[in-house]
């Protein structure tokens, strides 16, 4: 029987965690677990989370823990046991890494690997402030100013070009300051227990399929 797979995806903004770990899903049988994905769809449903963590989301901050451990929670409880998990934006700092760690005890369900897309500041900023979002009637998808396929696309579902709010560069410039504060020392906390694969600049800033290739064989290899 394959081994199920426990893993998290680690990355400044705009690695392209949410392509990556998508695309790993054709390989893998997992449950993604993108807590950005959710937490932003909170913000456009105008929730009461949605509203609370509206402001935090626009500055480049993070939800607070305890909604976010919560949340976390519910979602690991319900993810199907015949199958393994992606998390996408969980844990962002040492506390929440801990607290994952005792979940993930309680449920008998401990990582296999800890991913982690790595790029530099400039490369950051490349993507992001080229960033668009495709909005149409059957859903959303991300693609890039310079793809000129991925745009005709959206105007071939008769989709509109949209910009989120926080892929401005001095709100990037400060998501990465946060990302280096709180995220970074998390690396040196799995790389200790064994389980840390890092993807270096050229792979992570090079094609989706090759990005996969290499979490694959990080996995394979683990």
């Amino acid at each position: 029987m394959q081994q199920r797979q426990h893993l998290i995806l680690m990355g400044p903004p705009g690695a392209g965690k949410t392509t990556i770990g998508d695309l790993l899903k054709q390989h893998e049988p997992l449950t993604i677990i993108a807590t950005g994905r959710f937490l932003r769809r909170e913000v456009d449903q105008g929730t009461a989370m949605g509203q609370m963590i509206k402001p935090l989301l626009e500055q480049g901050q993070f939800a607070p823990d305890d909604v976010v451990d919560r949340l976390m929670q519910q979602w690991l409880s319900a993810a199907p046991a015949d199958q393994g998990f992606l998390l996408d934006g969980y844990p962002r700092n040492l506390t929440q890494a801990l607290a994952l760690e005792a979940m993930l005890t309680e449920i008998n369900r401990p990582l296999t690997r800890v991913i982690s897309l790595e790029l530099s500041e400039s490369q950051v900023l490349a993507r992001l402030t080229g960033r668009r979002i495709c909005r149409w009637e059957g859903g959303t998808f991300t693609l890039h100013i310079r793809d000129q396929a991925a745009i005709e696309r959206c105007a071939s579902l008769g989709g509109t070009l949209t910009k989120r709010d926080d892929d401005q560069p001095a709100i990037i410039t400060e998501r990465l300051a946060v990302y280096a504060r709180a995220t970074k020392p998390i690396l040196d906390f799995y790389a200790e227990r064994g389980l840390l694969s890092r993807i270096e600049i050229d792979d992570a800033d090079g094609p989706p399929e090759l990005v996969v290739a290499a979490v694959l064989a990080a996995i394979k290899q683990a």
